[in-house]
């Protein structure tokens, strides 16, 4: 059940994140299912900052295309643009 709630409450964040990215000038996406939020991306005047998403996990995967759909950019790309920054 706990699975099911989880999947059903990120999606909905997913789906709404790429128009609050577009209407941002900065953003800083936390996840926070453990013991304490990690930060997985910061993006100022549409240009990724920091970035450790985790092409393995599926919620990064998802927020990884969401931020692409708000930026413009291949979903791919996501997970190499300002990775070792």
């Amino acid at each position: 059940m706990l699975d099911y709630w989880r999947d059903q409450w990120s999606g909905k964040i997913v789906e709404n994140l790429p128009r609050a990215l577009r209407l941002a000038h900065e953003a800083v996406v936390y996840e926070n299912s453990g013991r304490r939020p990690q930060k997985l991306v910061t993006i100022s005047d549409r240009n990724i900052i920091q970035n450790s998403l985790d092409e393995a996990r599926k919620i990064d995967c998802e927020i990884g295309e969401a931020i692409a759909a708000a930026l413009g950019i291949a979903s791919g790309r996501i997970f190499r643009i300002a990775k070792y920054t």
